[in-house]
């Protein structure tokens, strides 16, 4: 899912846009699942991730029942939190806590393996691909006309946060089921109460498709 510049929250602080969400099992070592939030569109070597917001994956449990699927009521977490950069530095540090009690310091752009949890934070290229004149000449003609395959994000950069974890762990929190729905979201604390800024999770096809 990838969903760039998406509201008017997230507007006014790059920082806390979520540009694309990735949940995949690994491809190096069986049985663990990657995780991955991009946020900050169109970031530099001077970017950094916010340190009043809390990056959180959260998955449920999904059920099949007549026909619909349901999500189930437990709940498997992921939270990611960034220190302030020091004046006169550019290390930015952070932390992740997991609800199963799973917990790592690191420093962004550092790869860091703690146990059987791996973790990167820091800039990447831009996953994403748009050829945003093919999607105008779609929307104007009516027709699709994506011939042209010119990357707009090719040269452009993003913040990423990448957690590895073991997959048995989560399906044993889920009583076995491994049908398992993910999403990701960035948060805020107001007086106590956690304020949602943006969710990532459904297949983006809202704008073109």
């Amino acid at each position: 899912m990838s969903d760039h510049f998406s509201g008017p929250a997230v507007m006014g602080d790059p920082s806390v846009d979520i540009t694309d969400f990735y949940a995949f099992v690994s491809p190096e070592r069986a049985g663990n699942l990657v995780l991955i939030m991009d946020v900050f569109p169109m970031a530099t070597a001077q970017s950094f991730f916010s340190d009043v917001v809390t990056h959180r994956f959260r998955l449920r449990p999904l059920m099949r029942s007549h026909g619909s699927i349901t999500y189930g009521a437990d709940e498997y977490t992921i939270d990611v939190r960034f220190s302030d950069v020091p004046e006169g530095t550019s290390v930015q540090k952070g932390n992740v806590v997991t609800s199963d009690g799973r917990e790592a310091s690191f420093v962004v752009g550092e790869a860091l393996e703690e146990g059987d949890m791996r973790i990167f934070t820091g800039l990447i290229s831009d996953p994403f691909f748009m050829d945003v004149e093919a999607a105008l000449r779609t929307e104007i003609s009516g027709k699709l006309s994506f011939d042209t395959a010119v990357n707009i994000v090719q040269l452009r950069d993003v913040l990423s946060i990448v957690v590895e974890i073991p997959f048995a762990a989560i399906v044993q929190r889920f009583d076995g089921v491994t049908l398992v729905g993910a999403i990701a979201e960035t948060l805020v604390t107001r007086r106590g109460r956690p304020i949602r800024l943006e969710r990532v999770g459904r297949p983006e096809i809202k704008n073109m498709i």
